[in-house]
Protein backbone atom coordinates (compact mmCIF):
# COMPACT_ATOMS: atom_id res chain seq x y z
CA UNK A 1 0.00 0.00 0.00
CA UNK A 2 1.70 3.21 -1.17
CA UNK A 3 1.02 6.44 0.58
CA UNK A 4 -0.39 8.58 -2.31
CA UNK A 5 -0.96 12.62 -2.05
CA UNK A 6 -2.65 14.41 -4.64
CA UNK A 7 -2.82 17.82 -5.88
CA UNK A 8 -5.36 19.42 -7.49
CA UNK A 9 -7.64 22.53 -7.73
CA UNK A 10 -10.42 20.81 -4.97
CA UNK A 11 -10.61 24.40 -3.34
CA UNK A 12 -12.14 25.66 -5.73
CA UNK A 13 -15.91 26.48 -6.04
CA UNK A 14 -16.99 25.22 -8.79
CA UNK A 15 -18.85 21.60 -9.29
CA UNK A 16 -16.68 19.43 -11.44
CA UNK A 17 -13.01 20.73 -10.02
CA UNK A 18 -14.78 19.26 -6.44
CA UNK A 19 -16.03 16.33 -8.07
CA UNK A 20 -13.27 15.06 -10.36
CA UNK A 21 -11.02 15.65 -6.56
CA UNK A 22 -13.37 13.00 -5.16
CA UNK A 23 -13.36 10.69 -7.82
CA UNK A 24 -9.98 10.62 -8.33
CA UNK A 25 -9.71 10.01 -4.31
CA UNK A 26 -12.25 7.49 -4.06
CA UNK A 27 -10.19 5.64 -7.04
CA UNK A 28 -7.21 5.40 -5.48
CA UNK A 29 -8.64 4.24 -2.02
CA UNK A 30 -10.68 1.69 -4.03
CA UNK A 31 -7.21 0.44 -5.06
CA UNK A 32 -6.04 -0.30 -1.71
CA UNK A 33 -3.58 2.78 -0.91
CA UNK A 34 -4.33 5.53 1.92
CA UNK A 35 -4.76 8.62 0.36
CA UNK A 36 -4.32 12.76 1.58
CA UNK A 37 -5.52 15.65 -0.65
CA UNK A 38 -2.73 17.94 0.01
CA UNK A 39 -4.71 21.18 0.91
CA UNK A 40 -3.15 23.91 -1.24
CA UNK A 41 -4.68 26.91 -1.49
CA UNK A 42 -2.61 29.28 -3.61
CA UNK A 43 -3.46 33.36 -3.18
CA UNK A 44 -4.54 33.11 -6.66
CA UNK A 45 -7.54 30.53 -6.25
CA UNK A 46 -7.96 32.73 -2.98
CA UNK A 47 -8.96 36.04 -4.23
CA UNK A 48 -11.17 34.27 -7.36
CA UNK A 49 -13.07 31.68 -5.36
CA UNK A 50 -13.62 33.18 -1.98
CA UNK A 51 -16.09 35.94 -3.71
CA UNK A 52 -19.72 35.57 -3.67
CA UNK A 53 -22.68 37.26 -5.50
CA UNK A 54 -23.46 40.66 -3.89
CA UNK A 55 -26.85 40.98 -6.17
CA UNK A 56 -29.57 41.53 -3.45
CA UNK A 57 -31.79 38.17 -4.75
CA UNK A 58 -28.69 36.07 -4.67
CA UNK A 59 -26.66 36.96 -2.25
CA UNK A 60 -28.02 34.66 0.19
CA UNK A 61 -27.88 31.96 -1.80
CA UNK A 62 -24.68 32.08 -2.85
CA UNK A 63 -23.30 32.04 0.86
CA UNK A 64 -25.48 28.79 1.15
CA UNK A 65 -23.87 27.45 -1.94
CA UNK A 66 -20.68 28.59 -0.80
CA UNK A 67 -21.29 27.21 2.93
CA UNK A 68 -22.08 24.04 1.13
CA UNK A 69 -18.85 23.75 -0.96
CA UNK A 70 -17.23 23.96 2.51
CA UNK A 71 -19.11 21.37 4.14
CA UNK A 72 -18.49 18.82 1.10
CA UNK A 73 -14.91 19.44 1.21
CA UNK A 74 -15.05 18.52 5.16
CA UNK A 75 -16.84 15.64 5.27
CA UNK A 76 -16.02 13.77 1.98
CA UNK A 77 -12.47 14.91 0.50
CA UNK A 78 -9.31 13.53 2.74
CA UNK A 79 -7.73 16.97 3.40
CA UNK A 80 -4.00 16.92 4.55
CA UNK A 81 -3.95 18.20 7.94
CA UNK A 82 -1.53 20.61 7.30
CA UNK A 83 -2.99 23.55 4.67
CA UNK A 84 -0.63 25.37 2.44
CA UNK A 85 -0.62 28.67 1.50
CA UNK A 86 2.68 29.21 -0.98
CA UNK A 87 4.81 27.28 -3.08
CA UNK A 88 7.25 27.84 0.18
CA UNK A 89 5.14 25.57 2.15
CA UNK A 90 5.31 22.98 0.11
CA UNK A 91 9.38 23.07 -0.29
CA UNK A 92 9.99 23.52 3.51
CA UNK A 93 7.51 20.98 5.03
CA UNK A 94 6.35 18.99 2.00
CA UNK A 95 3.45 16.35 2.72
CA UNK A 96 4.55 12.30 3.99
CA UNK A 97 3.85 10.73 0.84
CA UNK A 98 5.37 8.28 -1.18
CA UNK A 99 3.99 9.72 -4.54
CA UNK A 100 2.13 12.44 -5.92
CA UNK A 101 -0.44 12.90 -8.41
CA UNK A 102 -0.80 15.94 -10.20
CA UNK A 103 -4.10 16.30 -11.41
CA UNK A 104 -7.38 16.56 -12.80
CA UNK A 105 -8.35 19.25 -13.93
CA UNK A 106 -6.39 22.62 -15.81
CA UNK A 107 -3.76 22.13 -12.96
CA UNK A 108 -1.51 23.06 -16.39
CA UNK A 109 -3.28 25.91 -17.84
CA UNK A 110 -0.51 28.79 -17.61
CA UNK A 111 -3.27 30.89 -19.21
CA UNK A 112 -5.83 31.13 -16.34
CA UNK A 113 -5.78 33.87 -13.21
CA UNK A 114 -3.40 31.54 -11.68
CA UNK A 115 -0.39 32.02 -14.11
CA UNK A 116 2.28 29.33 -13.94
CA UNK A 117 2.69 27.83 -10.72
CA UNK A 118 5.51 25.54 -9.67
CA UNK A 119 3.60 23.06 -7.28
CA UNK A 120 1.60 22.25 -10.01
CA UNK A 121 4.44 21.18 -11.87
CA UNK A 122 5.50 19.34 -8.54
CA UNK A 123 8.62 21.23 -8.10
CA UNK A 124 8.55 20.19 -4.42
CA UNK A 125 8.75 16.61 -4.22
CA UNK A 126 12.09 14.97 -3.19
CA UNK A 127 14.00 13.79 -6.59
CA UNK A 128 15.03 10.80 -4.85
CA UNK A 129 12.09 8.92 -2.77
CA UNK A 130 8.93 10.23 -4.04
CA UNK A 131 7.53 9.40 -7.26
CA UNK A 132 5.97 11.92 -9.51
CA UNK A 133 2.53 11.16 -11.30
CA UNK A 134 0.17 12.96 -13.72
CA UNK A 135 -3.37 11.82 -14.20
CA UNK A 136 -5.34 13.74 -16.45
CA UNK A 137 -4.12 16.43 -16.29
CA UNK A 138 -4.75 19.04 -19.47
CA UNK A 139 -2.76 22.66 -20.29
CA UNK A 140 -6.68 24.00 -20.99
CA UNK A 141 -7.04 26.46 -22.91
CA UNK A 142 -3.12 27.61 -23.00
CA UNK A 143 -1.27 27.45 -26.02
CA UNK A 144 1.66 29.85 -26.17
CA UNK A 145 3.38 28.67 -22.50
CA UNK A 146 6.06 31.73 -23.03
CA UNK A 147 8.72 32.26 -21.09
CA UNK A 148 8.11 29.43 -19.07
CA UNK A 149 8.47 26.49 -21.45
CA UNK A 150 11.91 25.67 -20.30
CA UNK A 151 10.84 25.56 -17.08
CA UNK A 152 7.88 23.34 -17.42
CA UNK A 153 9.81 20.98 -19.73
CA UNK A 154 12.14 20.67 -17.18
CA UNK A 155 10.22 19.58 -14.27
CA UNK A 156 7.65 17.54 -16.40
CA UNK A 157 10.41 15.45 -17.34
CA UNK A 158 11.09 14.75 -14.01
CA UNK A 159 7.64 12.46 -13.93
CA UNK A 160 7.75 8.77 -13.64
CA UNK A 161 4.37 7.90 -15.42
CA UNK A 162 2.51 11.41 -17.36
CA UNK A 163 -1.02 11.19 -18.46
CA UNK A 164 -3.52 13.56 -20.02
CA UNK A 165 -6.70 14.26 -20.42
CA UNK A 166 -6.84 15.62 -23.97
CA UNK A 167 -4.80 14.57 -27.27
CA UNK A 168 -3.39 18.68 -27.16
CA UNK A 169 -2.09 18.26 -24.18
CA UNK A 170 -1.02 14.99 -25.26
CA UNK A 171 0.97 16.70 -28.45
CA UNK A 172 2.38 19.54 -25.79
CA UNK A 173 4.10 16.90 -23.55
CA UNK A 174 5.82 15.28 -26.37
CA UNK A 175 6.91 18.68 -27.92
CA UNK A 176 8.04 19.71 -24.12
CA UNK A 177 9.86 16.37 -23.41
CA UNK A 178 9.52 13.75 -25.86
CA UNK A 179 7.41 11.46 -23.62
CA UNK A 180 4.00 9.72 -25.03
CA UNK A 181 1.77 10.93 -22.45
CA UNK A 182 -0.94 8.33 -21.60
CA UNK A 183 -5.11 9.74 -22.66
CA UNK A 184 -6.84 8.46 -19.81
CA UNK A 185 -10.38 9.65 -18.84
CA UNK A 186 -11.36 12.39 -16.31
CA UNK A 187 -11.27 10.77 -12.71
CA UNK A 188 -14.99 11.47 -12.57
CA UNK A 189 -15.64 8.83 -14.98
CA UNK A 190 -13.57 5.87 -12.38
CA UNK A 191 -16.25 5.84 -9.43
CA UNK A 192 -20.10 5.72 -8.14
CA UNK A 193 -21.60 9.35 -7.15
CA UNK A 194 -24.96 7.71 -5.71
CA UNK A 195 -23.87 7.71 -1.95
CA UNK A 196 -23.21 11.31 -1.89
CA UNK A 197 -25.90 12.63 -4.09
CA UNK A 198 -28.78 15.10 -2.34
CA UNK A 199 -32.34 13.65 -2.94
CA UNK A 200 -33.98 14.69 -5.93
CA UNK A 201 -34.77 18.73 -5.92
CA UNK A 202 -37.55 18.41 -8.73
CA UNK A 203 -40.24 16.57 -8.44
CA UNK A 204 -41.35 17.14 -12.42
CA UNK A 205 -39.79 16.14 -15.10
CA UNK A 206 -37.36 18.93 -16.32
CA UNK A 207 -34.73 20.20 -18.59
CA UNK A 208 -31.43 21.11 -16.95
CA UNK A 209 -29.05 23.89 -17.89
CA UNK A 210 -25.27 23.83 -16.52
CA UNK A 211 -23.91 26.47 -19.08
CA UNK A 212 -21.29 28.84 -17.23
CA UNK A 213 -20.81 31.77 -19.69
CA UNK A 214 -23.38 32.42 -22.15
CA UNK A 215 -23.59 32.93 -25.95
CA UNK A 216 -26.48 33.43 -28.66
CA UNK A 217 -26.07 30.02 -29.72
CA UNK A 218 -26.36 28.88 -25.97
CA UNK A 219 -29.65 31.02 -26.04
CA UNK A 220 -30.76 29.64 -28.77
CA UNK A 221 -30.43 25.90 -27.56
CA UNK A 222 -31.99 26.22 -24.32
CA UNK A 223 -34.96 27.80 -25.73
CA UNK A 224 -35.10 25.20 -28.79
CA UNK A 225 -35.21 22.52 -25.58
CA UNK A 226 -37.35 24.15 -24.08
CA UNK A 227 -40.20 24.03 -27.06
CA UNK A 228 -39.34 20.74 -28.34
CA UNK A 229 -39.74 18.35 -24.91
CA UNK A 230 -42.28 20.86 -23.84
CA UNK A 231 -40.45 20.39 -20.18
CA UNK A 232 -40.13 23.36 -17.73
CA UNK A 233 -35.88 24.56 -17.69
CA UNK A 234 -33.92 24.52 -14.68
CA UNK A 235 -30.53 26.31 -15.07
CA UNK A 236 -28.10 26.21 -11.97
CA UNK A 237 -26.00 28.91 -11.33
CA UNK A 238 -26.76 31.11 -14.67
CA UNK A 239 -30.15 32.97 -15.61
CA UNK A 240 -32.11 32.60 -18.67
CA UNK A 241 -35.16 34.13 -19.64
CA UNK A 242 -37.19 30.78 -19.88
CA UNK A 243 -35.41 28.88 -16.85
CA UNK A 244 -35.82 28.87 -13.42
CA UNK A 245 -32.54 29.33 -11.63
CA UNK A 246 -31.16 27.58 -8.72
CA UNK A 247 -28.70 29.89 -7.27
CA UNK A 248 -27.16 28.05 -3.80
CA UNK A 249 -26.32 24.51 -5.26
CA UNK A 250 -23.32 22.80 -3.92
CA UNK A 251 -21.63 20.04 -4.99
CA UNK A 252 -24.39 17.09 -3.65
CA UNK A 253 -27.09 19.55 -4.93
CA UNK A 254 -25.27 19.85 -9.12
CA UNK A 255 -25.38 15.85 -8.42
CA UNK A 256 -28.82 15.76 -8.23
CA UNK A 257 -29.92 18.32 -10.71
CA UNK A 258 -27.86 16.43 -12.87
CA UNK A 259 -29.16 12.86 -12.37
CA UNK A 260 -32.83 13.06 -12.28
CA UNK A 261 -32.85 15.48 -15.27
CA UNK A 262 -34.88 14.22 -18.71
CA UNK A 263 -32.65 16.55 -20.99
CA UNK A 264 -29.00 18.44 -20.58
CA UNK A 265 -27.79 21.59 -22.15
CA UNK A 266 -24.36 22.36 -20.90
CA UNK A 267 -21.42 24.17 -22.28
CA UNK A 268 -19.37 22.54 -19.00
CA UNK A 269 -16.60 19.93 -19.97
CA UNK A 270 -18.10 18.27 -16.48
CA UNK A 271 -21.53 18.60 -17.76
CA UNK A 272 -21.09 16.81 -20.75
CA UNK A 273 -18.86 14.33 -18.37
CA UNK A 274 -21.73 13.86 -16.26
CA UNK A 275 -24.29 13.77 -18.69
CA UNK A 276 -22.50 10.45 -20.10
CA UNK A 277 -22.37 9.04 -16.44
CA UNK A 278 -26.10 9.75 -15.76
CA UNK A 279 -26.77 8.03 -19.60
CA UNK A 280 -29.00 11.36 -20.48
CA UNK A 281 -30.14 12.91 -23.50
CA UNK A 282 -28.20 16.41 -23.86
CA UNK A 283 -26.71 18.69 -26.15
CA UNK A 284 -22.99 20.45 -25.71
CA UNK A 285 -23.01 24.05 -26.49
CA UNK A 286 -19.48 25.41 -25.44
CA UNK A 287 -17.71 28.52 -26.08
CA UNK A 288 -14.82 28.72 -27.97
CA UNK A 289 -12.30 28.40 -25.09
CA UNK A 290 -13.76 24.50 -23.65
CA UNK A 291 -14.33 23.44 -27.52
CA UNK A 292 -11.17 21.02 -27.56
CA UNK A 293 -11.60 19.28 -23.83
CA UNK A 294 -15.57 18.71 -25.27
CA UNK A 295 -14.29 17.22 -28.43
CA UNK A 296 -11.97 15.00 -27.42
CA UNK A 297 -14.09 13.09 -24.56
CA UNK A 298 -17.07 13.34 -27.07
CA UNK A 299 -14.65 11.31 -29.73
CA UNK A 300 -13.46 9.02 -27.45
CA UNK A 301 -16.88 8.03 -26.87
CA UNK A 302 -18.85 8.15 -30.10
CA UNK A 303 -20.70 11.36 -29.39
CA UNK A 304 -19.20 13.62 -31.62
CA UNK A 305 -22.73 14.64 -33.01
CA UNK A 306 -24.29 15.64 -29.57
CA UNK A 307 -21.67 18.88 -29.77
CA UNK A 308 -23.36 21.90 -31.87
CA UNK A 309 -21.57 24.51 -33.57
CA UNK A 310 -24.75 26.29 -35.38
CA UNK A 311 -28.21 26.96 -34.91
CA UNK A 312 -29.13 24.74 -37.78
CA UNK A 313 -28.16 21.81 -35.75
CA UNK A 314 -29.67 21.81 -32.56
CA UNK A 315 -33.58 20.73 -33.33
CA UNK A 316 -32.33 17.84 -34.74
CA UNK A 317 -29.98 16.71 -32.10
CA UNK A 318 -32.89 17.52 -29.35
CA UNK A 319 -34.92 15.54 -31.28
CA UNK A 320 -32.34 12.40 -31.55
CA UNK A 321 -32.07 9.80 -28.40
CA UNK A 322 -28.60 8.87 -27.81
CA UNK A 323 -27.76 5.25 -28.06
CA UNK A 324 -25.72 4.08 -24.91
CA UNK A 325 -25.51 0.82 -25.70
CA UNK A 326 -23.19 2.17 -28.51
CA UNK A 327 -21.53 4.04 -26.16
CA UNK A 328 -21.11 1.88 -22.99
CA UNK A 329 -18.30 -0.52 -24.90
CA UNK A 330 -16.02 2.38 -25.81
CA UNK A 331 -17.07 3.70 -22.02
CA UNK A 332 -16.05 0.74 -20.42
CA UNK A 333 -13.00 0.11 -22.32
CA UNK A 334 -11.76 3.69 -21.50
CA UNK A 335 -12.22 3.03 -17.92
CA UNK A 336 -10.17 -0.10 -18.12
CA UNK A 337 -7.50 1.32 -19.66
CA UNK A 338 -7.32 4.61 -17.56
CA UNK A 339 -7.87 2.40 -14.33
CA UNK A 340 -4.96 0.51 -15.33
CA UNK A 341 -3.05 3.73 -15.54
CA UNK A 342 -3.27 4.85 -12.32
CA UNK A 343 -3.08 1.57 -10.80
CA UNK A 344 0.17 0.54 -12.53
CA UNK A 345 1.65 4.19 -12.09
CA UNK A 346 1.03 3.81 -7.90
CA UNK A 347 2.45 0.09 -7.51
CA UNK A 348 5.49 0.49 -9.89
CA UNK A 349 8.48 2.82 -9.91
CA UNK A 350 8.52 3.25 -13.72
CA UNK A 351 11.59 4.51 -15.40
CA UNK A 352 11.51 8.11 -16.16
CA UNK A 353 10.23 9.83 -19.60
CA UNK A 354 14.61 11.27 -19.67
Amino acid sequence: MAKVGILTFHQANNHGAVLQAYGLAKAIEAMGHSVQMIDYRPVAARRVYGRWSRHPRRMLPSMLARWRYHQFRKQFLPLSQRRYWTPQDLRTSPPDVDCVVCGSDQVWNVASFRGFDPAFFLDFVDDVHIRRVSYAATFGYADDLGTHRQAIAGLLSKFQRLSVRDVKSQQMVRELTGCQAEHVLDPCFLTEYGPITAPRIVSEPYIVVYCPGNSDLIRYGVRAAGRALKMPIVSIGMPFEEAHVIWSAGPRQWLSLMCHADFVCTNSFHGVCFSIINRKNFVALPIQRGLTRIEDVLKTLGLSDRLICSEEEVEQRIERPISYDLVDPRLEGACRRSHAFLHGSLIESADSCQ
